[in-house]
């Protein structure tokens, strides 16, 4: 945003602010170098030389939301959280619109961002309030009554957080309040995570929401291999328990083709020829192939988790058949 550009904004805001408010409210640009942009301060009847003070930082873009701060932006939004954590003190992001019709601004706290997969601060358009709201709940404070120390627990680690020192009298029903960034990024994360079954072994996993897909199914490298190693061999052996005969790889080849599996005579062979499972005819020209007789009378021995998917039935209720 240029010079330019961000004095008027400021000024505008100022200017807003201070009508819609009351002469009570004062407010005033920020030091560029070290503070924020705007400064709204409102006296303390009670209290002549204290004074309520609320920190606004202004940003502007063609395109709001979401929006998703520079790298400057993100050592300012850095500093402002240190502060946070160090002081309870709390910033208010102001946004307004560049160009175009309708509502300009659009407000929310330093804590009501979140953070994309890198880590990077990030707020969506629902985690913000129009002119109106915040004006509102700046008028629905009490700044004259002295806060009683009230703690609540971190919505994340549930440790105790006192609310008075960061000028907080209450919380609504669903407000979270966080101790720190990490615990803010902590609770983030257990939002977006899900929990699914592996498609290879079945058991459940926990992932983050922005991951799973339908290729992206299993629980780790080893039942990802294990999927792709075993992608024809139950065909090929399926093949061979409904036959009571040695098969060439050729025969195999035709009789894989009517299941729509196309594979050449040398794969077949290579994938079935050092198997447990299979005894292998040497004598002949070529080599014949069949399903040992143990194998043929106990089939889930040499079942894979695909053929439990696809008949959709556990191994275990497949298995009490036999028994």
């Amino acid at each position: 945003m240029s010079n330019r550009r961000r004095t008027r904004f400021e000024r505008e805001l100022i200017k807003v602010l201070s009508v819609e408010l009351g002469d009570s409210w004062y407010g005033q640009r920020g030091a560029h170098s070290e503070g924020v942009d705007v400064l709204m301060f409102k006296s303390l009847e009670s209290h002549p030389i204290l004074f309520m003070g609320i920190r606004i930082e202004v940003k502007s873009k063609n395109e709001l939301f979401p929006v998703y701060l520079n790298e400057r932006e993100r050592g300012q939004y850095n500093k402002y959280f240190k502060l946070y954590e160090d002081k309870g003190v709390e910033t208010v992001y102001a946004f307004r619109k560049v160009g175009g019709t309708g509502k300009k601004w659009r407000f929310c706290n330093l804590t009501d961002f979140s953070t994309t997969r890198n880590g990077n601060p990030t707020v969506r358009y629902e985690d913000t309030i129009g002119m109106t709201e915040f004006i509102n709940e700046l008028n629905s404070i009490n700044v004259n009554c002295l806060y009683e120390a009230l703690e609540v627990p971190c919505s994340f680690c549930e440790k105790p957080i006192d609310l008075s020192k960061r000028g907080m009298k209450e919380i609504t029903e669903n407000q979270n309040v966080y101790c720190d960034k990490k615990c803010m990024g902590g609770a983030q994360t257990r939002r977006a995570t899900i929990t699914v079954s592996c498609a290879y072994c079945n058991k459940e996993f926990s992932t983050l929401r922005g991951r799973h897909s339908d290729s992206n199914l299993f629980c780790g490298k080893t039942c990802a291999f294990s999927v792709r190693k075993d992608r024809y061999f139950w065909t090929i052996l399926y093949v061979l328990s409904k036959e009571n005969r040695f098969l060439s790889a050729d025969q195999v080849r035709e009789s894989l083709k009517k299941r729509k599996v196309d594979l050449t005579a040398m794969r077949i062979a290579t994938r079935i020829a050092s198997s447990p499972f299979i005894e292998v005819n040497k004598e002949s020209e070529p080599f014949t192939y069949q399903l040992k007789q143990d194998y043929k009378n106990k089939p889930y021995t040499w079942h894979t988790s695909k053929y439990y998917r696809k008949v959709g039935v556990s191994k275990k209720e497949y298995v009490a058949q036999f028994e």
